[in-house]
């Protein structure tokens, strides 16, 4: 059921922005904002707002596996702004999902699906609107929350009052030389010292893999031998996604969009890890969305084996990882030949309740789960 501000059971007061000028708020008309659950009704709502607004439209179906699957206790909540009893000019998503905070589970908040009408942007409705969120999370929720915004809702929380924990870098691996000095040295040039970039590539990394008897292979589908890794990954000092094997099927198995393979990296025939990887046959790329090993010291050489087996793929020529900044397996990632590149990306957090000890984000492009 949708909750007004106003309303009885609201407990938060009205919030109607009049039109004014010079300092006073943006001559919009007035503003009705409002807090619902997800629903059919709602959820048409929703649909509506987000695909006039985005150029790759969303189905029901989506927004059915975001807002009611995955989730912990808390309900999904859907935040309005409308016009005074008309339609929705605006919108934003809070699903709620199961994290390790310190070696404790916590839901978190994930922020996400917002769109504001393009008639009402650049007037400050989006800060607005996130104001009330803030409002709605503090007062009745209580929750912690996070998102990983693009960079026009960047600002626009920012000004809500929303901070910047880190910033998202992507690591890159060149798996093919030749494809990208073609461009330069011409086809033959380009081959040759395609060639001789490869073999400094493998003596500057040398064979980890091979030395220790890891492998990386293709699974079908998400078994529990994933979940092991997870069982045994340390999540002291950490926030981290739940990374069971039934959270992976429900994030990348039965996701509507966005289909994954899953790489299992084995060691001498015991799982150590995963990958899980986009390939793009067309633009000659591999993103990786998500990865976990159980012990930092097989991530270099699991990094190797997920290499030897993506050059198996003619059409590959790259792999891109989005770490969080400060990601435990940066360091260990460049030391298998990913080189940094600049940030791209960050994330944000809401915190009514702020952890009052010291904890890293374990994050990946991943931990957006839209």
């Amino acid at each position: 059921m949708r909750t007004k501000l106003g309303s009885a059971n609201s407990g938060l007061g009205t919030r109607n922005w009049e039109s004014g000028t010079g300092n006073s708020e943006p001559a919009t008309g007035e503003i009705e904002f409002s807090c619902s659950g997800y629903d059919a009704g709602t959820a048409e709502d929703l649909l509506r707002v987000h695909n006039r607004n985005r150029s790759t439209p969303r189905t029901r179906e989506h927004m059915d596996w975001r807002y009611l699957g995955g989730t912990v206790e808390q309900e999904s909540l859907l935040f309005w702004a409308r016009r005074a009893g008309g339609e929705p000019i605006g919108v934003a998503g809070l699903a709620f999902r199961p994290y390790w905070v310190d070696g404790r589970q916590e839901a978190l908040g994930v922020l996400g699906d917002i769109s504001v009408d393009s008639e009402y942007r650049g007037q400050g409705l989006a800060a607005r609107l996130f104001r009330f969120v803030n409002e709605h999370v503090r007062e009745r929720v209580g929750r912690n929350c996070f998102v990983i915004p693009n960079d026009a809702a960047r600002r626009s929380l920012e000004a809500a009052g929303w901070t910047t924990a880190l910033r998202f870098v992507p690591q890159v691996l060149v798996l093919r030389p030749e494809t990208y000095l073609r461009r330069f040295a011409g086809e033959r040039a380009g081959q040759v010292l395609g060639r001789l970039a490869r073999t400094a590539q493998r003596l500057a990394i040398g064979r980890p893999d091979l030395r220790g008897g890891y492998e990386a292979t293709w699974v079908g589908r998400i078994g529990d031998a994933l979940g092991v890794c997870w069982d045994r990954f340390p999540k002291g000092g950490l926030v981290v996604r739940d990374r069971s094997a039934a959270a992976l099927r429900w994030r990348y198995e039965a996701a509507p969009v966005g289909r994954c393979q899953v790489a299992s990296v084995t060691r001498r025939g015991a799982p150590v890890g995963y990958f899980v990887c986009a390939l793009d046959e067309a633009a000659g790329s591999c993103s990786v969305s998500d990865l976990l090993f159980d012990e930092i010291e097989d991530v270099a050489p699991g990094a190797a084996a997920l290499r030897r087996l993506l050059l198996r793929n003619s059409a590959l020529s790259s792999v891109r990882i989005r770490l969080g900044e400060g990601h435990p397996y940066a360091a260990v990632l460049a030391r298998a030949g990913f080189v940094r590149r600049r940030p791209d990306g960050v994330l944000q957090t809401f915190f009514p309740q702020p952890w009052h000890r010291q904890v890293s984000w374990f994050v990946t492009a991943g931990d957006k789960d839209a």
